[in-house]
């Protein structure tokens, strides 16, 4: 074999995987009109109040559909995976993600997320519940394992909340009256991580 004959097979071989990978990576991706159901996992290790856990773990499913290539919009939900009776959580929302290589079987993504959550404590005499409005921006990765089937990560980067809070209290605290106040976060930089699952008709 002379040094033109290889060169030759050398180009078609790489030719032909080129067009192969390119071939493969279409068949992978979102397209305008894709439906989607998600199902993830968000651990969260805040300090917060003493009767708080100072560790959550949630569960989140959610669906959406693909207004065009790159944007999805989305209904979500979460629910506190706890084992004591004495804490429960719960939330509901809607999000909109922009993923920046659509039709690729790995992307990157943008969302933004708008929620409502519910959390009710108590201790002994002690008996709190909070309603929270909340506004997330977060990034994340998704990769597919098959043509149908992917897997996420996210981080939480920019979360805004607002908080109402009732308490009330027994003879055991300062305070023994019921109280109410508002209360204002924001939080800059990754935290929260959700790990999750998702699967495309």
């Amino acid at each position: 074999m002379n040094l033109k004959t290889a060169y030759t097979l050398l180009v078609l071989t790489i030719t032909f995987s080129i067009t192969t990978y390119a071939q493969e990576e279409q068949d992978y991706g979102f397209n305008k009109g894709d439906f989607y159901v998600s199902g993830a996992f968000k651990y969260s290790s805040l300090i917060s109040d003493q009767f708080y856990p100072d560790n959550e773990l949630f569960v989140e499913p959610s669906f959406g559909y693909f207004i065009s290539d790159n944007i999805s919009l989305g209904v979500q939900s979460e629910f506190l995976l706890s084992n004591t009776d004495n804490y429960d959580a719960f939330g509901v929302g809607v999000n909109g993600r922009y993923y920046f290589i659509p039709k690729k079987r790995f992307n990157v993504f943008t969302e933004l997320a708008v929620d409502y959550s519910n959390t009710k404590s108590s201790f002994s005499s002690f008996r709190d519940n909070t309603e929270a409005f909340s506004t997330t921006f977060s990034t994340g990765l998704n990769y597919f394992i098959t043509k149908n089937l992917s897997l996420f990560a996210k981080f939480e980067i920019l979360d805004y909340s607002y908080s109402e809070v009732d308490v009330n209290s027994g003879s055991f605290f300062q305070f023994q009256n019921p109280r109410s106040y508002d209360n204002h976060t924001l939080r800059i930089g990754p935290e929260n991580l959700h790990l999750g699952i998702l699967y495309k008709f």
